[in-house]
């Protein structure tokens, strides 16, 4: 089991409750649909979670991607969409470690 799960699957357990911020639904930047983006990366990580640690490589090439648009986008962002994709990106970056 990765060294890093326990502290994801308990991010994980606090992510899921939160709605997504409603400011930024139906939001664009550089291309990057945040959306739908969060839903791949939250697959991803539920699947990491149940999987005890485990992910496949298509599913930590989704996450890489993730963390390269994201780094291009994260300063436009403030407020509770910013919070809410740090914790999604904290949790990617753990991931990958």
């Amino acid at each position: 089991m990765d060294s890093n799960y326990e502290q994801i699957k308990n991010l994980w357990n606090d992510y899921k409750t939160l709605p997504f911020p409603e400011e930024l639904h139906n939001e664009k930047y550089d291309n990057l649909e945040l959306e739908l983006s969060d839903t791949y990366v939250a697959g991803c990580i539920s699947s990491y979670v149940g999987n005890y640690g485990k992910l496949e490589n298509e599913k930590k090439n989704i996450l890489k991607n993730f963390i390269a648009d994201y780094t291009k986008i994260e300063l436009e962002l403030s407020g509770e969409g910013k919070e809410y994709f740090d914790k999604l990106k904290k949790m990617t970056d753990l991931i990958l470690v």
